[in-house]
C-alpha cells in the first residue's frame, strides 16, 4: 500500500508539472523521483500536451487514463506512461498500444511512438526510459488478451457430457 501511495503521489506531482501547476513545495520522499522525471524531461525535447486524460475506445470496449501526452520537435505525437516499479515490463507496452487506439478513438490523435518511463522510489533513484518497439503491434497484442479474458470469462461446456 505504501508503494503504491508513493507510485500515486509521484503520478500526480508530475501531471501537475505538466499542467503548468505544480506545488512550491515538494514532498522529500517524491523528491527523487521527481528530479529523475525532470532530468530526463530536460533531455528529452518533448513538448507535453496534455498530463492524465482519460480516454476510452468504443470500438473495442475499454477505457483507462493516459499518463501524457507530447510532441517530438518533429511534430509526431508520442504516449508516454509513468511506472514506479522495480522495471519495465512487457505487458506495459500493450497498455501503451490500448491508450494509442483509445486516444485515436478519443481524440483523434494518431501517436507515432509511445515511451514508458520508469521511476526507481528509494534511494539512490535509479531511472529508466524505454520507446515501445511497435506501438501498433503491441496494441494488437493487447486486443488478443482482451479478447482471452473475456473468452475465459465465458463458459467453454456444455452442459451435458
Amino acid at each position: 500500500d505504501d508503494a503504491a501511495s508513493l507510485g500515486t503521489r509521484v503520478h500526480a506531482h508530475i501531471d501537475a508539472i505538466i499542467k503548468g501547476s505544480e506545488p512550491a513545495e515538494i514532498n522529500p520522499e517524491i523528491a527523487a523521483p521527481v528530479a529523475a522525471f525532470r532530468a530526463w524531461w530536460n533531455a528529452s525535447g518533448i513538448e507535453f500536451i496534455m498530463g492524465d486524460t482519460p480516454v476510452a475506445s468504443m470500438e473495442y470496449d475499454y477505457g483507462g487514463s493516459l499518463d501524457a501526452v507530447g510532441r517530438r520537435s518533429d511534430g509526431s505525437w508520442v504516449l508516454l506512461d509513468w511506472k514506479t516499479s522495480k522495471r519495465i515490463y512487457a505487458e506495459m507496452a500493450l497498455q501503451v498500444g490500448a491508450y494509442a487506439q483509445a486516444l485515436e478513438e478519443t481524440y483523434n490523435i494518431h501517436c507515432d511512438s509511445g515511451i514508458i518511463a520508469r521511476f526507481g522510489k528509494t534511494p539512490p533513484v535509479d531511472f529508466e526510459a524505454r520507446s515501445v518497439l511497435d506501438l501498433w503491434a503491441s496494441r494488437d497484442a493487447f486486443l488478443d488478451a482482451l479478447n482471452l479474458q473475456r473468452k475465459l470469462k465465458t463458459s467453454q461446456f456444455k452442459e451435458d457430457a
